[in-house]
């Protein structure tokens, strides 16, 4: 659901051995969201799931099977096309960041979806394409997932719907094709959590999700890296408690934790910026440097001219001395002559 340029010190391990395996797993051991099992490599990234996520989908599979009639197998199935969705998401930011010479070589399975280590060039554009990676790639999927339905027979409203009712659509999908109904639930279900992952990355603007780092990348452009991160943290705070008010009485937990979690996270960036900024002196913004840049000509510039005005009218002075002697210079010119004598002495 959102990228990171933190390490999230993850480091390999030298060496083999159980003790090399632990370490693999909890890493330096001090951080348990870092407590994770590496799944496989490619492309150069490595995925890794969150121990503490594992646990949670074994505790829903358990949980979950006596509370409805969905079906252990199916609620499994489901749950694996949602970890895939988030898995390609996460995948789309670490292509763009590669693709604008920045790196990527992690991604973190963990409860509130998934985190890909990048860093991509410290500018606001290459900022942008790595964090608009994601959400490109649901984008992508939208149409496909729901030309599928509409291909298989199921009707305009099994693809345009009211988003706070899905139950009302899925209990309305029918067999198609041959296809046994239990597949027809599961597209719907990819279709539908596809659409959701889009829409609550670009329309919750706060850290971890993709909306806050584009609101970063676009305030970057105007006003510089710092003072755009500043606005951005305080923007999340406010909307991750809009989030917690909306979200508590309805007893979502996923959408407590994320509400939470997205608070502390612009929390800790803002107190990560203010230590930063009275550790090291703010360089100046690109504006003002240039604004700066400008006076200083504007400046030089005026005091040659200045000097070049002085110079013609000393040199007219002495010209009417040597033609027609001191006398003829008149009170005016002379005290001019005077003071102009004395600044060139230093007098």
């Amino acid at each position: 659901m959102a990228w990171d340029d933190r390490n999230f010190g993850l480091e390999h391990s030298r060496g083999g051995g159980f003790r090399a395996l632990l370490r693999r797993i909890f890493g330096e051991g001090d951080n348990p969201l870092d407590w994770a099992i590496p799944l496989y490599t490619a492309w150069g990234i490595q995925v890794r799931l969150s121990l503490i996520f594992l646990f949670m989908i074994v505790a829903e599979l358990i949980s979950f099977l006596p509370r409805d009639g969905f079906g252990l197998k199916l609620r499994a199935m489901s749950m694996a096309t949602l970890f895939l969705l988030v898995l390609l998401h996460e995948y789309g930011h670490c292509f763009a960041c590669r693709r604008v010479g920045g790196s990527a070589d992690r991604i973190l399975m963990w409860p509130l979806g998934g985190l890909a280590s990048c860093d991509p060039p410290h500018h606001w554009a290459p900022s942008l394409i790595t964090t608009l990676g994601g959400p490109a790639v649901n984008l992508a999927l939208w149409p496909i997932f729901g030309g599928l339905l509409l291909a298989l027979g199921q009707g305009w409203n099994t693809v345009l719907f009211n988003p706070f009712s899905p139950q009302i659509v899925f209990y309305s999908l029918k067999p198609a094709l041959g296809l046994p109904l239990d597949a027809i639930h599961l597209l719907w279900w990819a279709y539908y959590m596809n659409a959701v992952l889009f829409l609550f990355n670009m329309l919750l603007p706060m850290y971890p999700m993709d909306s806050g780092r584009v609101l970063h990348a676009l305030l970057w452009r105007r006003m510089g890296h710092d003072p755009a991160l500043a606005i951005t943290a305080r923007v999340g705070i406010f909307v991750a408690v809009a989030l917690l008010v909306i979200a508590m009485p309805t007893n979502n937990g996923r959408l407590i934790g994320l509400a939470i979690f997205g608070g502390f996270t612009c929390y800790m960036e803002k107190r990560r910026l203010a230590m930063t900024s009275d550790a090291l002196p703010m360089p100046p913004a690109p504006e003002e440097s240039e604004r700066e840049r400008v006076r200083q000509a504007n400046a030089a510039r005026k005091r040659r001219e200045r000097a070049q005005r002085e110079q013609a009218e000393l040199d007219r002075l002495l010209d009417k001395i040597a033609t027609h002697g001191m006398a003829s210079l008149t009170r005016a010119e002379r005290a001019w002559l005077d003071k102009t004598s004395k600044r060139k002495r230093g007098e």
